[in-house]
């Protein structure tokens, strides 16, 4: 029966309405839309009830065309969210999804999940749901946290009744628009300046960190800071009413006082280059506000991290300073595992035979008085530098160390560790001393694996347990890295970091540290970093006894936030990666450190590996996995095993580590933002063995429904829109550039094309300093020089004197040998380009090895308008001749075809289609450049498949960003594309793909970061 319009309208009015309708409900995510009738102009807030319970809250604020077209809701009323991996458990469970408001069960939100269904995650899940965590934002003088299993916390103050308080905030590393966190500011009346306690509850049982002791007072203004050009530090201040006032405050660095500009409402400050910490006090020397710099020198805000309001007040009270000393002299003692006799003897220079009694006594008279911390877990330094008031302590007689109040506050009060984020070597300890020439070669190699016993060594005793088929692969692989370590002496033993992230794995751990401890190369750190772990993975690990060792334990994270901590304490001049459920092979670092000797300029490489799946005492080989070097491929799907990976520190100095808002794939984003501006060197030895096995409950599996694939594919995405990294180089000064233009090979004039490629890379170098353009010969936009210089190789050195004596030189056209010849020009500060399979690349003329990858010159010009005739540009003719025939099959399905003029023009040109007719590596610089020109408009090529599985144009080819040419006499050849040419869908594809692998692999804000490592190469390492 069809209702009259006016009735339909009255029980439009009367009748209650759908707010919204659940697409998709599993034990992974909840997806769909809702909207709050009473105010539908804010995002509705759902609440999850699992078994009767609140047990998380939804934000539906994601755009929905489809449901916005119908008039029904507005556009941001969509919803999709992970839910919580207990629910995965195998038990049964009954969900419900309700708006908050008023409880309404939306259509399609209910579910019931039987038993033994989705059962990917062990049963504790089940009996722990609730989870959390609480501390006091003092910046922002509120109680902030973050809970699961619920939809609110109870907050009571002092001995106040409880308050329910609603979770809406989302939450790194819990999936985007689920709300698990809060924030309360602390109550006016509460802001008297003494100590206040805030009691966080969930269902009646405290949640970690509570209570939160609080202390502020009401004229403390709240501080904006913002970092401005170079190292300027600008720091605005507002009252409680939010009008601007005098900041009135001091900022130190490292606790020195740094001069001001001062405004009505606001200061300056210049920081220093190598600044860690950085104080903002009042004029009595309370702390206002506090920042840490990161490797990549942004400021981050650690006052959460310090949950001791007793050390940022003005003066400390005699009371905490008579405690401390007390527990200093109860301290030494009875001293427990925060001092480390070992470490504090190679820390304070002792011999290294020192008895651990000897070495506290010594830590007791002297050491502690100088400032050195007992053990790796303390930074005195950065202690004293966060909290001014405790430096004043100690230098007034009051305190004998800053670890003295630790002891009275508590395991991290100090929050020393946040001096870690920023230093190389931060914990006093000097370089390691360089090792005498007799110690530098290597000693003896191990065994192979089948003349082992399997207890004779971890990677020999699983090895053992594949097949006869698949073990006697690995074997065979395994000779090949014998010869390359014995065959290939390493010039340097640098200190490798390797980070070794754990979360109750005391089951497992043992066997991964023992793979390190059976490494062929011996100068290494292990870092575990132990995730909060409940079991006994502590006692596992001090277990062994190995100085090398370092084993410290943090507040629970996620993976990215334990490695994050790893790679703040890491020393090494190289940092590797292993998890504490996989093994090495024992000349895995050996071999690695080859590879990175062998290509300088290519600070990361990665091995090959073995995927075996491990139920029960079974172990299968599931893959041998040897992934070629290919960042088209990886921006789709990640092949390079985070536990094969070794990079340069120098990489995680510029570009920061591992993204904590992801629960799971961290090692993908790692590795495209890394790989993104330098290449990667594939070793082909299978060195990792990686075991998966489900029972274990390994983030693969527990984190399989969050939306960390989302997240890492918007990352993606926005690189491509442009958001390229950044390389945060620390430059004591802007690099000067000399771009030199000179004839090549036998000629006397300039080429054309090299004059283009030399004024793309001059606009590349103005990124980053000043720049000077000269030339042997007459080009637009560069100083001149005579070309009879080119005569007279003495005569054109002192000719280019002063434009090269600073700087770097990048040299374009001249061969090599001609500018040995010019004894002015330092080899080691200049650069040549060349082309290889990776692309063009930067070749220092002092050491070919050194090839530092550009991807492509970038060249500047507008297309012109579009053709009135199908065009072809071809490029890769090894003589005019070829194109005779190619011209007469063009004109036969009416098709122009044209060449580089290696002009201008060539960049108005708007070709329909680019014939490549040999592999790109053959292309010279000036061609390759031409095409990621076009590429970056979406203009279709087609390209010869290449020897090389890595080479770009396999890329292409595979990711259907280019036509294949699989033959390249002409009949073939235009036969295909005049298909090609009729087929509008997959010409469009081969643009939208064409112009996606250019922003992956050739964009020029990558040149730029990329040009800015070469000039480090240079001039700065």
């Amino acid at each position: 029966m069809t209702l009259p319009p006016r009735l339909r309208a009255l029980a439009k009015r009367l009748l209650p309405q759908a707010v919204g309708y659940v697409d998709r409900f599993d034990a992974d995510r909840v997806a769909g839309w809702a909207v709050d009738p009473k105010d539908p102009s804010r995002p509705a807030r759902l609440t999850l009830h699992v078994d009767g319970r609140h047990e998380m809250n939804v934000l539906a604020n994601l755009p929905r065309d489809d449901v916005a077209q119908t008039g029904r809701a507005p556009l941001n009323c969509g919803f999709d969210a992970a839910l919580p991996a207990r629910l995965r458990d195998g038990a049964a469970h009954k969900l419900e999804l309700r708006l908050e408001r008023d409880g309404t069960l939306l259509r399609g939100g209910r579910l019931k999940l039987s038993a033994g269904e989705a059962a990917l995650v062990a049963a504790p899940w089940a009996a722990s749901p609730l989870d959390g965590l609480c501390w006091f934002d003092r910046d922002r003088g509120a109680v902030t946290g973050w809970a699961t299993g619920t939809g609110h916390v109870e907050l009571a103050w002092d001995e106040g009744a409880p308050t329910r308080v609603t979770l809406d905030r989302e939450v790194p590393g819990f999936g985007a628009f689920s709300q698990h966190g809060f924030s309360v500011r602390v109550p006016p009346g509460l802001a008297d300046g003494r100590t206040h306690l805030a009691h966080v509850t969930v269902a009646g049982a405290p949640l970690q960190g509570s209570p939160v002791r609080v202390g502020l007072t009401s004229d403390r203004p709240v501080l904006t800071l913002i970092p401005e050009a170079g190292r300027r530090l600008r720091i605005e201040a507002r009252d409680a009413t939010g009008n601007p006032v005098a900041p009135g405050a001091t900022v130190l660095a490292d606790g020195t006082r740094l001069e001001a500009a001062e405004e009505p409402a606001a200061l300056t400050v210049t920081l220093p280059p190598e600044v860690r910490h950085v104080v903002v006090t009042d004029g009595e020397g309370a702390v206002l506000a506090r920042r840490v710099a990161t490797p990549g020198r942004a400021l981050e805000d650690w006052s959460a991290d310090l949950p001791a309001p007793e050390l940022d007040a003005a003066r400390l009270s005699d009371d905490l300073c008579e405690r401390a000393r007390a527990a200093f002299d109860a301290f030494c003692a009875d001293p427990d595992d925060r001092f480390d006799p070992t470490w504090y003897a190679a820390t304070a220079g002792l011999e290294e035979c020192t008895a651990p009694a000897e070495a506290l006594a010594h830590w007791r008279d002297t050491g502690a008085a100088r400032g050195l911390p007992p053990g790796p877990g303390i930074d005195e330094a950065a202690a004293r530098a966060l909290h001014p008031a405790l430096a004043r302590a100690i230098e007034d007689g009051r305190l004998p160390c800053g670890f003295a109040v630790e002891l009275v506050l508590g395991r991290g009060a100090m929050g020393s560790l946040t001096g870690l984020a920023r230093a190389n070597r931060p914990l006093g300890r000097a370089d390691p001393p360089p090792l005498p020439a007799e110690e530098a070669e290597p000693g003896a190699l191990p065994l192979p694996s089948d003349w082992q016993a399997p207890p004779d060594g971890i990677h020999a005793a699983y090895l053992a347990r594949l097949s006869d088929g698949d073990r006697a692969r690995a074997l065979a692989d395994e000779r090949g890295t014998h010869r390359d370590v014995a065959t290939v002496p390493l010039a340097s033993r640098p200190l490798v970091s390797i980070v070794m992230p754990s979360w109750n794995r005391a089951f497992t751990i043992a066997e991964a540290i023992q793979s390190v401890i059976e490494q062929s190369y011996d100068n290494w750190e292990l870092l575990v970093c132990d995730d909060a772990s409940e079991d006994r993975t502590a006692d596992v690990v001090r277990g062994f006894d190995d100085p090398r060792i370092r084993y410290m334990r943090f507040l629970k994270s996620n993976g990215a936030g334990a490695r994050n901590n790893g790679l703040r304490f890491a020393r090494g001049e190289v940092i590797a990666y292993l998890d504490s459920d996989n093994l090495w092979h024992p000349l895995f670092l050996d071999r690695m450190l080859r590879a990175l000797e062998a290509a300088p300029g290519v600070p990361i490489a990665y091995s090959s590996y073995l995927d075996t799946e491990t139920i029960g005492a079974r172990i299968t080989l599931q893959e041998v996995a040897r992934p070629a070097f290919r960042p088209v491929q990886l921006s789709g799907k990640n092949f390079m095993d985070l536990n094969s990976i070794v990079h340069h520190r120098r990489v995680f100095d510029w570009l920061g580590g591992f993204d904590e808002a992801l629960p799971r794939l961290q090692d993908w984003d790692l590795a495209l933002r890394y790989t993104s501006v330098f290449r990667a060197s594939h070793v082909d030895r299978t060195l990792v063995f990686y075991r998966r096995n489900i029972a274990w409950g390994q983030v693969t599996h527990t984190q399989m429904g969050s939306n960390a694939q989302a997240t890492v594919g918007e990352k993606t995405r926005a690189r491509l829109a442009g958001d390229h990294a950044r390389l945060a180089i620390d430059w004591p000064a802007p690099p000067k550039t000399t771009v030199l233009l000179m004839p090549p090979p036998g000629q006397r004039g300039l080429a054309p094309g090299d004059a283009a490629l030399a004024r793309g890379l001059a606009d590349l170098a103005r990124a980053h300093g000043p720049v000077e353009a000269v030339a042997v010969g007459e080009a637009e936009g560069f100083a001149a020089l005579p070309a009879s210089l080119l005569d007279d190789p003495a005569r054109l050195s002192q000719a280019l004197a002063g434009h090269v004596a600073e700087g770097a030189t990048l040299a374009v056209g001249p061969a090599r040998a001609t500018l040995r010849a010019l004894p002015d020009l330092d080899p080691a500060r200049t650069l040549t380009l060349d082309q290889t399979q990776a692309g063009t690349m930067l070749v220092p003329l002092s050491d070919p090895r050194a090839a530092l990858p550009l991807g492509a010159v970038p060249l500047e010009g507008a297309p012109g308008a579009p053709p009135s005739e199908p065009r072809f540009l071809v490029l890769g003719l090894r003589a005019e001749a070829q194109l005779d025939p190619l011209r007469r099959e063009a004109a036969r399905i009416g098709v122009a075809l044209d060449t580089p003029r290696r002009a201008a023009s060539d960049l108005a040109a708007h070709p329909s289609l680019v014939l490549v007719l040999r592999e790109l590596a053959d292309l010279d610089p000036y061609e390759f450049a031409l095409l990621q020109a076009l590429q970056s408009r979406g203009t279709p090529s087609a390209v010869p498949p290449e020897g090389d599985p890595a080479g770009f144009g396999n890329q292409w080819i595979e990711s259907r960003a280019a036509f294949a040419l699989t033959r390249t006499d002409a009949e073939w050849v235009f036969e295909k594309t005049a298909k090609l040419l009729s087929d509008t869908g997959t010409m469009a594809r081969l643009s939208e793909r064409s112009a996606q692998a250019h922003a992956i692999a050739c964009h020029p804000a990558l040149a730029r970061e990329r040009l800015a490592h070469a000039l480090w190469w240079v001039l700065a390492r």
